[in-house]
């Protein structure tokens, strides 16, 4: 079964506000980089809910959130790593902060309120994710976050993206020729 998170609610959502909300969110976090499709419920899904595409992405990092009642949105946490990762968190964070609501996820116990100036890059996520790695440890996830990252998507974040240290070509064939030893060592194993 898939982690859900939540964000439950006093006030009520509109599938009509809720949307406007989102692609409010999606212009002031991502610079637009989400392409966000509302739908209606039907037999085959939960409630009145959004499929969230990334731009440059295939479908691996569609983000599917739905309305469960008027006063809960649930989102479904998926494949995608960081950078899926960091956009449900501000999506459940900014909705919480509008709503006056609190942030609830099926993997982790307790609630929560919505935090101001929450994450505001993709860079402060990592430091988040990441903070007691050894710094060349850090640098690697950071190095593997970015490689996988569409161009497109990363001009479209634009400033967004926050602030990465240099990585020079020695680290990167480094790091590279690490994998491929960890690689071929699993590969004996089997």
């Amino acid at each position: 079964m898939a982690n859900h998170c939540f964000v439950t609610t006093r006030k009520r959502f509109k599938h009509e506000a809720v949307t406007a909300d989102l692609q409010e969110i999606n212009e002031r976090r991502f610079n637009g980089a989400l392409l966000i499709e509302p739908y209606e419920a039907t037999e085959s899904n939960y409630g009145n809910g959004w499929m969230i595409g990334v731009v440059g992405c295939h479908d691996w990092l569609n983000i599917n959130c739905w309305l469960t009642t008027s006063r809960k949105f649930e989102l479904r946490h998926g494949p995608g790593g960081d950078i899926r990762w960091w956009f449900e968190f501000c999506i459940q964070n900014d909705l919480a902060l509008k709503y006056d609501g609190w942030i609830s996820d099926g993997g982790v116990e307790g609630r929560w309120k919505g935090k101001e100036n929450y994450l505001l890059t993709f860079a402060d996520h990592l430091e988040r994710m990441y903070p007691y790695h050894h710094a060349g440890n850090k640098m690697f996830l950071i190095h593997e976050n970015l490689k996988h990252l569409p161009q497109e998507l990363r001009e479209k974040l634009g400033d967004k993206m926050g602030e990465f240290p240099e990585i020079s070509k020695e680290q990167e064939n480094h790091w590279e020729e690490q994998l491929k030893a960890v690689a071929k060592e699993w590969e004996e194993r089997q």
